[in-house]
């Protein structure tokens, strides 16, 4: 399984870099496996509402297994994982991203694209993807996929126009609403400080 390989590739290298000990990094993977098989069973919700566009990671992992005392080991390996030092790793990776990134691309279209390319790194080159019939599939269906993209992000734009301007209306609304609570509360200070006058006055008058 692919996902257990990379574990163990992380779990070794924390281990041959003085990072965790050879019985931390043995249960670690074996938690992994552990997780793996859960994400199948009592998790599969979990992973499967998970959006990789929207959620943070490590939200995700700390809610799933943070508090669990029999994934504690892995969760140090994925808590060592997502926060790196500034290191030559992270600089490459920020490297790879700014060679993607052309004026006015979207998010959506930098983070496809870097999910591209970690898939063919992953396969260990371009030549050795394996073509499916599903893939050939999607591909021949990208251009309604892309209207359909297009369609939801307009959608979602008029939306926002429309919250907008009824936030607009609420704010005039309520500034309207103040001005007349406002308005007697004035008034009646202006007379209440015109009667205070002429008590006052009256007193002067009637002192002696």
């Amino acid at each position: 399984m692919l996902a257990e390989r990379r574990m163990a590739t992380v779990a070794q290298t924390l281990y041959d870099t003085n990072h965790m000990s050879a019985l931390t990094a043995d249960k670690a993977k074996s938690q992994f496996a552990a997780l793996s098989l859960d994400a199948k069973g009592k998790c599969q919700d979990d992973f499967a509402n998970f959006n990789r566009s929207k959620d943070r990671l490590d939200n995700f992992y700390f809610r799933l297994i943070g508090s669990s005392s029999e994934y504690a080991e892995l969760f140090a390996v994925i808590r060592s994982v997502l926060i790196p030092s500034h290191g030559n790793a992270v600089e490459s990776g920020f490297s790879v991203n700014s060679n993607f990134l052309v004026e006015n691309m979207h998010e959506d279209s930098l983070i496809a694209q870097r999910t591209v390319y970690d898939a063919f790194k992953a396969c260990g080159g371009m030549m050795s993807v394996n073509i499916s019939r599903a893939m050939l599939q999607y591909v021949r269906g990208s251009n309604a996929h892309y209207k359909e993209a297009l369609e939801r992000k307009k959608k979602e734009a008029a939306e926002e126009t429309q919250r907008d301007a009824e936030k607009r209306r609420a704010k005039k609304d309520i500034d309207n609403l103040k001005a007349k609570r406002d308005k007697p509360a004035k008034e009646n200070a202006v007379e209440c400080r015109k009667i205070d006058s002429e008590i006052a006055e009256l007193e002067k008058r009637h002192k002696n």
